[in-house]
């Protein structure tokens, strides 16, 4: 058995296993929504909405890009701890992941037809939606890496890492996932 401390991952020791993969991943989605917050921060002290409109079309287009990570999570990280008795985190974490599709699917509607808005109520809008996007994933990428992942580690035994591992591969990638992380 491993023995981890919270926030402690393998991640250093093989950068293809599972674990690994979606941690590295997850800097990638951070990154994204420190654009996103700052996009929202110009729009609060007056930007034009056409000057973030490109930055915005890239923002929530990756966003919505995580949607492969999400799906490894529910449909071959999670029940693997489910059939070990943990079903709180997981069921947890996949309400947040609904709630977050419909937000992150909101942001890209709204980029997508911006030029029916006038510029306050895009601008609104737009601040509105980074205000529950950023802090929530934010979070929840925190409750995924310092408390899900560790138990999952600690858990779900060595030999099964490669099953996991190959239904990542088939369920697939982000377009941003790093590829010296899938060897």
């Amino acid at each position: 058995m491993v023995h981890l401390i919270a926030g402690s991952t393998l991640a250093g020791a093989n950068p293809s296993q599972p674990i690994a993969i979606l941690e590295e991943e997850h800097k990638v989605i951070l990154s994204n929504l420190g654009c996103l917050e700052e996009v929202a921060k110009r729009l609060q002290t007056n930007a034009k909405p056409q000057t973030v409109l490109d930055e915005l079309r890239t923002i929530s287009q990756s966003l919505l890009d995580a949607e492969s990570h999400h799906k490894r999570e529910e449909d071959a990280l999670f029940p693997r701890l489910e059939e070990r008795g943990i079903r709180g985190p997981p069921s947890m974490m996949r309400l947040e992941h609904n709630e977050l599709r419909k937000r992150k699917k909101a942001l890209k509607d709204l980029v997508e037809g911006a030029s029916s808005l006038d510029e306050a109520d895009f601008s609104r809008q737009v601040i509105g939606l980074a205000d529950f996007i950023v802090p929530t994933l934010r979070n929840h990428i925190f409750k995924e890496d310092d408390v899900l992942y560790p138990m999952a580690l600690q858990t779900i035994p060595n030999d099964e890492w490669s099953r996991i591992r190959s239904e990542f591969d088939k369920i697939g990638y982000c377009s941003f996932t790093p590829k010296h992380v899938l060897g």
